[in-house]
């Protein structure tokens, strides 16, 4: 665990604050007298030095130029002022969306110095509280690196939880310029502050765009035999990524981490907590909701450095998360030699080599351009890049409008900053050094961690007489942990077992989120989580419960799992839980009397769901090139009306005549806005969303998301995901529950406490694509995430065309099938179908049949006709003479000969032919797909068991 700690540089700090604090959290409340609102907060922090004048006006000047652009300023007479007063038109429009205006109803006679000296009383209150904290009190270093991080991080979520000025959730919002109501004050004054710390840290008085990114990704989070292997890596890579962003924090505060935003972010909320405080606050500092024991930070970050210290950082950041990844290994080995109460000299060797050599950092910046190094973008970027921030200087000087080239040309420096980090991404480091050996089970190119060979000895022994490995094993608990032929690196090693590392070591940040890690499901569990609930409906399990009262889930998977096992004797070598031979007994008793009672565990029940999605160009949104928003949607709707009128100064409205239009510029507004956006969406939306189909979230970092999930629920979780994806502002009430979604907004809100935030919003580009396996719960799970994340890539990407889903169901006997839809894709409109409106997309005409096959009347039907028409298939297509109407006059006639009630028929044939008769760009210009049917008919297996379990709970 890195020993490092905030800069011990109370003058640093105090400068920091004072900057920030040049706008008071109010300041959009009433522009007027802003100032003196801010210097009353700050007289409650007792003598803060000045601000340099040059600096401030010179690095607010910056962060303006980086999220604004040139904004009318206030005049006498209204139609011609820029002023917008926040009070009377409570408007915050949406950084990232094509659209997205909210109404703020804001409370009644709310006046900005009423709020203003509530606001000085709560942070008098907090600060009196931290100020007599033990580790703080006496020591005026440590106490301004809290303070500065109380202001950044916890003032916004007190004032919001209080309800102070009966604002509630609009405290995390209130914007930092009432006529671009689509970034907060907490960003700009958070911008300001670092902006000025670089200067006086940089003896070039410059800044610099630092981007810093840790592999290889998914080699490491997927190669995994169990669940809780996969889940583990995803933690441990997040955590990394955390250990070097908390250099940043320590050394320069996190008001300089641009991307991804640390605001609201567990680990971070773990490190302020633990090391300044903020637990001692009146009434405790708690989020609307605790860790969720998800991975949620990036593998890339973007952070604002001094000029001239890049490297002096970069290589901090990479000791810290290097030193952290260290001690892990350590505390590794030294519970293996607890484990097996003795030393040997070979493994700390092999634990350290393979530990120091794992992990790849790459890193480049760049100085905040201006005027005098725009050439080099215009040499070093394409076109498309440098070519509209340099026509908009062009424009700007062409109306005689001031320009302030160091934020106007954020966009070039951080493409700049990108492009040289891919580029040093390319050069080969090789630094992992060839290994010889019994190479890992997991981690091929590794060599399995063992005892010194001794003289004569056998040095390619089998599992069962491998020194090390045979040892240790019959020692660990739980055995079911390790395979009796499972031999693993350092690296695997230390992922199988951080879950028992990381709580016994007091303090890691990981320890929390490992608390239930012993009980992680596996994909046997997963799988039977349909016939479980059959199963508690039958009453059956009162006896089972008074032999397992709390463990009869995992021991029924157990019996399961035996009775598949590749192995002669699998009671000897439990995959998901050791269990005594009286629960066995107890478990194929209660598995024969439910398949007495009509109760047995079908073929259909043994498949669960892996779900894997990721946001479509994700990179060119970070990058600014797909942002939906333009300025006229982020400017404020009134200021938007004036700027159109013939009587608003000249210079502003010839400027903005084509400007408004024009998409909005790359800021770090934006980036806080996306990062924000994708945070909540995977802290909060996502785990309500998986939590309510019975599903395990192993990753949700942003815009990508893995989860395991009945097979008959993960469909409608993945629609959800992709729904909400695109909602535009959200509410997240204060006591929100772990199953409980956020509120979805349009139009107006009212403020109440809790939290009011944004998703991406609506785009033509914004959009997140999905691949879906249900698969085996034998399958090896490294083969089943390799193709699901084939399923996504190449399938839902590249095939789909993205904002799709690529839907396989693999059968363990009788091959795959594939189905590949975009999400709001309808039905060939030649068909002709009679479907009613709201129902005609693919994804819900599928849902509707799965559920039509899976009821009684129809589940004979569906297995002949089925059989029928993917013998057919080949006909069918090769009948190019025939019309859309012919072929679905076709498919009703098959339907008929099972279903003889004309209007089922007609409806079956309906949803059918839309399935399974696609347009092709060709000839025919249809293709024929039995596929969708097949899944259909599998997924109605599924929801039959639901139908039931729903029958017997009536």
């Amino acid at each position: 665990m890195s020993a490092w700690r905030f800069r011990v540089d109370a003058d640093y700090w105090d400068h920091k604050l004072s900057n920030y604090l040049h706008d008071p959290p109010d300041k959009a409340l009433a522009i007027p007298g802003h100032e003196a609102r801010s210097r009353l907060l700050t007289e409650v922090l007792g003598p803060l030095p000045s601000p340099d004048p040059e600096a401030y006006r010179r690095a607010d000047a910056i962060a303006a130029g980086m999220d604004r652009s040139q904004l009318p300023p206030y005049h006498a007479d209204p139609q011609q002022s820029g002023a917008i007063d926040f009070t009377h038109h409570p408007i915050l429009t949406h950084p990232t969306s094509a659209d997205g205006h909210l109404r703020v109803i804001l409370p009644s006679g709310i006046e900005a110095k009423t709020v203003n000296q509530a606001v000085v009383e709560v942070v008098q209150e907090d600060l009196a509280a931290l100020t007599e904290v033990a580790g703080l009190k006496g020591k005026p270093a440590a106490l301004a690196a809290v303070r500065f991080h109380y202001f950044h991080h916890c003032l916004r979520e007190r004032l919001a939880r209080r309800n102070v000025g009966g604002l509630g959730g609009l405290w995390h919002r209130l914007p930092a310029d009432t006529r671009q109501p689509d970034h907060s004050i907490w960003q700009h004054c958070g911008l300001v502050s670092a902006l000025t710390s670089c200067f006086a840290l940089s003896d070039r008085n410059k800044a610099s765009l630092l981007v810093f990114s840790v592999t290889p990704v998914q080699d490491f989070i997927s190669r995994a035999r169990k669940l809780r292997d996969f889940w583990s890596a995803s933690l441990i890579l997040s955590w990394l990524a955390f250990e070097g962003l908390r250099t940043v924090i320590y050394e320069l505060g996190s008001d300089h981490v641009l991307y991804p935003s640390l605001i609201g972010q567990p680990l971070v909320n773990w490190l302020l907590a633990r090391e300044c405080h903020f637990y001692r606050l009146p009434g405790g500092w708690k989020e609307p909701r605790e860790i969720t024991g998800v991975a949620s930070l990036p593998n890339k970050f973007v952070c604002l450095v001094p000029a001239g210290q890049e490297t002096h950082l970069a290589a901090r950041i990479q000791q810290g998360i290097q030193q952290a990844w260290a001690d892990l290994g350590e505390e590794t080995l030294r519970l293996i030699e607890k484990q097996l109460d003795t030393r040997d000299e070979y493994l700390p060797k092999v634990m350290a080599r393979q530990m120091a050599h794992f992990w790849e950092y790459h890193w480049s910046a760049c100085p905040l351009m201006n005027e005098t190094t725009e050439d080099a973008g215009k040499q070093l970027l394409p076109e498309g890049v440098w070519n509209r921030p340099l026509t908009l200087k062009e424009r700007i000087k062409q109306h005689s409008m001031p320009f302030q080239a160091e934020g106007a040309f954020y966009p070039l420096t951080h493409a700049l900053g990108q492009s040289y980090l891919a580029a040093s991404k390319t050069r080969r480091t090789d630094r992992r050094p060839l290994e010889e050996g019994i190479k890992c089970g997991l981690h091929g190119d590794l060599e399995i961690l063992r005892f010194s060979w001794k003289e004569g000895a056998d040095r390619n022994p089998h599992p069962a007489q491998d020194p090390f490995w045979s040892e240790f094993k019959r020692r660990w608990q739980p055995t079911s942990d390790f395979k009796p032929s499972e031999r693993l690196s350092a690296v695997a090693l230390v992922k199988r077992l951080a879950y028992r590392v990381c709580q016994r070591s007091v303090g890691h940040p990981l320890g929390p989120f490992f608390q239930e890690a012993e009980t992680f499901p596996s994909t046997t569990e997963m799988a039977l989580a349909d016939w479980f609930q059959q199963v508690e409906n039958t009453g059956f399990l009162e006896e089972f419960r008074e032999v397992t009262p709390d463990r009869w889930r995992r021991i029924l998977a157990q019996v399961v799992h035996e009775q598949e096992a590749d192995t002669p004797r699998p009671e000897k070598e439990p995959e998901i839980h050791p269990i005594r031979p009286e629960e066995r007994h107890a478990a194929r008793a209660l598995l024969s009397r439910l398949q007495q009672a009509g109760v047995p565990v079908r073929d259909e029940d043994k498949y669960y769901a892996i779900l894997l999605m990721d946001g479509d160009r994700m990179g060119k949104l970070v990058n600014g090139e797909t942002l939906a928003s333009r300025w006229e949607t982020v400017l404020h709707p009134a200021l938007v009306e004036r700027l159109r009128h013939p009587g608003f100064p000249a210079p502003y409205r010839n400027f903005w005549e084509q400007e408004l239009a024009a998409p909005r510029t790359l800021a770090p507004s934006v980036h806080a806005a996306i990062s924000e956006a994708l945070g909540d969406f995977s802290l909060y939306t996502v785990p309500a969303i998986i939590n309510r189909h019975r599903g395990r979230l192993i990753y949700a970092g942003g815009d990508d998301l893995c989860a395991l999930l009945p097979a008959s629920e993960a469909l409608s979780a993945a629609r959800e995901i992709a729904e909400w994806y695109n909602r535009s502002f959200i509410f997240i009430p204060e006591a929100t529950e772990g199953d409980e979604l956020p509120q979805s907004l349009t139009g107006t809100w009212s403020c109440a406490p809790g939290r009011l935030a944004v998703h991406l919003g609506r785009g033509k580009d914004i959009s997140i694509s999905a691949g879906l396996l249900l698969v085996h719960h034998k399958r090896p799970l490294t083969g089943a995430l390799r193709r699901v994340h084939e399923l996504l890539k190449n399938v839902a990407k590249e095939r789909g065309g993205r904002n799709a889903l690529a839907l396989e169901l693999e059968k363990r006997a009788g091959g795959s099938r594939l189905f590949v839809t975009r999400w709001q894709e309808e039905p060939w409109p030649a068909l002709a179908l009679n479907l009613p409106p709201g129902k005609q997309g693919l994804l819900t005409i599928l849902v509707e049949l799965a559920a039509t096959l899976g009821r009684p009347p129809y589940r004979e039907l569906s297995a002949s006709l089925v059989y029928r028409l993917e013998e057919l298939q080949p006909g069918l297509e090769a009948m190019a003479a025939l019309t859309p109407s012919e072929i679905t006059s076709f498919i009703k006639a098959q339907v008929q000969r099972s279903q003889k009630e004309e209007p089922q028929a007609a409806r079956l044939a309906d949803l059918i032919s839309a399935l399974i008769i696609r347009a092709h760009a060709g000839s025919p210009p249809f293709k024929v797909d039995i596929a969708p049917l097949l899944i259909a008919r599998f997924l109605g297996a599924l929801i039959s068991r639901q139908a039931e379990k729903e029958v017997t709970d009536a």
